[in-house]
């Protein structure tokens, strides 16, 4: 498991957390975003099925990243072991940068169908630390020609 996927697990159960706690901790969670004057949200669910899940929670949890680091922050809501670093907050933008164009060529993309295969490839990017490794989309209606251009899989 690489870097992101940790911080993304972080963020996952973070959320799970939230919203199936009804007394304790989904109160606090909106009382926290009436104070701080933020649009009532629930952070996505990432699910394996969704394409751009992972983008969607990564974008909410950079853009509520303060009542989330307050709510994980508060050692009585039992959430400490979630509180992400500084360097593991920037690793997610990052993510979610890298995502997002992902994202935003897909949805412009009018050749996209369900045949498109989206391939996952590790990169690491030596403008950041070797830890980070960055999700990349190939996409490809082919899948042979997928592996045959990464480098990935038979050929």
């Amino acid at each position: 498991m690489f870097y992101g996927q940790l911080i993304s697990t972080q963020l996952r159960k973070l959320a799970f957390k939230i919203v199936n706690s009804s007394t304790l901790l989904l109160p606090a969670w909106k009382k926290l975003l009436a104070t701080l004057h933020m649009d009532e949200r629930l952070m996505p669910r990432d699910v394996k099925t969704r394409w751009n899940s992972t983008f969607s929670m990564l974008d909410f949890a950079v853009e509520y990243r303060k009542p989330l680091d307050m709510l994980s922050g508060q050692r009585g809501n039992g959430l400490r072991e979630f509180e992400l670093t500084q360097e593991e907050w920037e690793i997610a933008e990052q993510l979610r940068d890298v995502l997002k164009v992902g994202v935003r060529y897909l949805l412009t993309r009018r050749q996209f169908t369900r045949s498109t295969r989206v391939i996952r490839v590790f990169l690491i990017d030596a403008r950041y630390p070797d830890f980070l490794r960055c999700d990349c989309i190939l996409l490809k209606s082919d899948p042979k020609s997928c592996h045959s251009d990464t480098g990935y899989g038979p050929h």
